[in-house]
């Protein structure tokens, strides 16, 4: 089985079968998807939808439902991509390729655990049964994203019993032979529990604007900041998020090792963010785009300014190492 990257519109793929998810209501490629397709169904989760691929490439759709967003986390994700596995072995139709988007980070999670977590459901089902599954499409309309996946994949190609495939960013399913020859280190566990070990990283919680224009910071400066010394990264989407959100900040926020705040643009619910993170004891950094006029109430507390996303992600590494060095960083009991 190859597991290919594809910088694309899912709309466009020419796979055999879109997995798509219904997280309680249609978001992002979902969304656009269902739209296309005049899908509107409510899909109980571990249930799916099976509709036709009217006016996309690919022949048919399938929408999984996963329960509400916010509890769409790694370990469900890594279900998830185990389930489409199975829905392509045990349909009637020859499925031999899948297609997919990612999930997890449009809505705040560890972009790296998340995609990792759903590549390891895929490989664990596709392993305990043979079936007729020969190449599934990761597909991702950001080109910048997408280089990150490829990089992100071929970084955990032993941790997850795969090998490089024959095309540059590609991975293949590892023989015995290349599994004990692929660079780096050992696997660190069995796959099939990948997505639960990532809820026991240790983790600092994002205080953010939920916008476009950041997400170089968050994916690329605070994820690959915080992931040089160990630590998972995670932020809330609170447009998306269900429920008692005054709750759910609090629980981030004293689950977490620390908190990072970005500044930038004075959103009201990263000063809210911020107000919890220091009232609950949290080391918190503040980080703002250099020219940033900081308010007065955080005006002397110590602040990072940056100018550029790799000056930032160099200076945020060296300040999250030296936290966790003077045992600074740490989660609360």
């Amino acid at each position: 089985m190859d597991v290919v990257i594809a910088n694309a519109n899912i709309a466009e793929i020419p796979a055999d079968l879109l997995v798509l998810k219904h997280a309680d209501g249609f978001y992002g490629a979902d969304r656009a998807i269902a739209q296309v397709i005049g899908f509107h169904e409510h899909v109980q989760r571990g249930q799916a939808r099976f509709r036709r691929g009217d006016g996309l490439v690919a022949p048919e759709v399938v929408f999984i439902g996963v329960g509400p967003l916010n509890e769409f986390r790694y370990e469900r994700i890594q279900e998830f991509g185990a389930q489409a596995v199975r829905l392509a072995r045990e349909h009637t139709r020859v499925i031999r390729h899948l297609a997919l988007t990612i999930h997890g980070p449009g809505y705040g999670l560890d972009p790296e655990e998340s995609f990792l977590s759903m590549i390891a459901g895929i490989v664990a089902e596709w392993k305990r049964v043979d079936g007729t599954l020969v190449k599934v499409t990761i597909v991702e309309r950001s080109e910048k994203r997408c280089a990150l996946l490829s990089e992100m994949l071929l970084e955990h190609l032993g941790d997850l019993g795969l090998a490089r495939g024959d095309r540059s960013g590609t991975a293949k399913l590892a023989s015995k032979a290349q599994a004990a020859n692929i660079a780096g280190a050992p696997p660190r566990g069995n796959i099939v529990h990948f997505g639960a070990r990532a809820e026991e990283k240790p983790r600092l919680f994002v205080a953010m604007p939920f916008a476009e224009e950041f997400i170089d910071e968050f994916e690329i400066a605070f994820h690959e900041a915080s992931k040089a010394s160990e630590y998972i990264c995670e932020r809330l989407d609170l447009e998306s998020f269900t429920g008692d959100v005054v709750t759910e900040i609090k629980r981030r926020i004293v689950s977490s090792d620390g908190v990072i705040a970005l500044l930038n643009n004075h959103n009201p619910n990263v000063f809210l963010e911020i107000g919890f993170a220091l009232a609950h004891g949290k080391p918190t950094i503040l980080v703002a785009k250099d020219g940033t006029k900081l308010p007065f109430d955080v005006s002397g507390h110590r602040c990072i300014l940056y100018r550029t996303i790799s000056g930032l992600r160099k200076t945020l590494t060296s300040e999250i190492a030296s936290l966790k060095a003077q045992g600074i960083l740490a989660r609360s009991a």
